[in-house]
């Protein structure tokens, strides 16, 4: 009996040790047209044997800016076939933004950032890109003002792009940035598609250090 549960703890050990080593594919879609706005994600598991599929309403997330009117739609599936989309037929109007509550998001966004930055870049270290890829189509009503927004966009990509390679390991050292000027109506359509990896393992240690720090900053609170 005791050889039994010696060979259960035994594989259950290394089962915990093969686990951490399980790699985890993140792929992110984003579509934003005339026709509407297309937000999906996807989680890869074995080696793309298993997903599960969350569907993102865009227009709904940013009515209530961002958590309130969240609506995740999950399914299992054991195959991995093009990545869904959840196509929002209501164009998002700047006009209609909140920009108070995007305000106050920003600030509370800030405000966990700063307080969770070892683990967050524990994370982004850990974090490999497989693929990166990145389309905008602008136009406005005139050609002057165009060229001008146009120079603003490739300054923000590359702002954006340079930071998250100095954060995170681009596999793909040529990532698919462009931005397509369109001289004949005004528009703005984007496509975006990234696909990240990170071991099981590397998101364990970071959730304990996340709970590590609620418990410790409880103890300060209660001793206050």
């Amino acid at each position: 009996m005791d050889i039994f549960f010696k060979n259960i703890y035994f594989w259950l050990v290394l089962g915990l040790i093969l686990a951490t080593q399980l790699k985890i594919k993140f792929s992110i879609f984003f579509s934003r047209q005339d026709s509407g706005n297309e937000l999906a994600i996807r989680i890869y598991l074995f080696k793309n044997f298993l997903s599960l599929k969350l569907e993102l309403p865009v227009i709904k997330m940013l009515k209530g800016f961002i958590i309130p009117d969240l609506f995740l739609k999950e399914n299992w599936e054991l195959t991995h076939p093009r990545l869904p989309v959840h196509k929002d037929k209501n164009r998002l109007s700047v006009n209609k933004i909140d920009w108070q509550k995007v305000l106050v998001t920003i600030i509370k966004v800030k405000n966990l950032v700063r307080l969770y930055r070892s683990q967050i870049a524990y994370l982004t270290r850990s974090t490999h890109c497989l693929h990166f890829e990145w389309h905008t189509e602008y136009g406005a009503n005139d050609a002057a003002t165009t060229g001008v927004r146009l120079g603003i966009i490739w300054f923000l990509k590359g702002i954006l792009l340079a930071i998250l390679e100095n954060k995170i390991i681009f596999w793909n050292k040529n990532p698919l940035v462009e931005v397509i000027p369109n001289f004949n109506q005004p528009c703005l359509n984007v496509n975006f598609c990234c696909i990240f990896a990170i071991k099981l393992g590397h998101i364990i240690i970071v959730g304990i250090k996340v709970v590590g720090q609620w418990l410790k900053k409880g103890v300060k609170l209660s001793n206050e």
